[in-house]
């Protein structure tokens, strides 16, 4: 039988290579395909959804394509900082 410290649940930050990959994943950079499915990329990753979605929203930033429009994109450097 397992005691209550064994069954407890560790938790492990990103390190910076998987915020890259994680960028290259979202990107389809790298000869990486492109995954935005927050549940893959939990299955690639080994952590979960919650994880996932908030390293997203972490990393996100806003580049102007023009003058008029900008979009959304993930970047491993600012998440970091």
């Amino acid at each position: 039988m397992k005691t209550i410290a064994e069954k407890k649940k560790k938790f492990t930050h990103f390190k910076y290579e998987e915020r890259l990959v994680l960028e290259f994943y979202l990107k389809g950079t790298n000869l990486f395909p492109r995954i935005t499915d927050t549940g893959e990329l939990a299955a690639i990753f080994h952590k979960s959804r919650r994880s996932i979605q908030r390293e997203k929203k972490r990393g996100m930033i806003e580049h102007e394509t023009s003058v008029t429009k900008t979009k959304f994109e993930y970047n491993a450097d600012f998440a970091q900082a």
